[in-house]
């Protein structure tokens, strides 16, 4: 069994890049809420279409967050 190891920098180097990863996604998420939020606004959405696309988008911020 081979052994993996990492040092302290690598570790930390590997952390930020999960958090940057989950940092950009959120934002994602964020935004495409946006767009939804504002296609409701101009009426091009009616509210059942908009809780049905935006739900997807709040159980994965939900989930980001945990």
């Amino acid at each position: 069994m081979e052994l993996v190891e990492t040092t302290i920098s690598e570790h930390i180097y590997n952390q930020g890049k999960a958090e940057g990863l989950a940092e950009g996604l959120a934002k994602g998420l964020l935004e495409g809420q946006l767009v939804l939020e504002n296609l409701h606004q101009l009426g091009m959405l009616s509210d059942a279409q908009m809780n049905a696309m935006a739900a997807p988008f709040r159980q994965k911020l939900k989930d980001l967050m945990k």
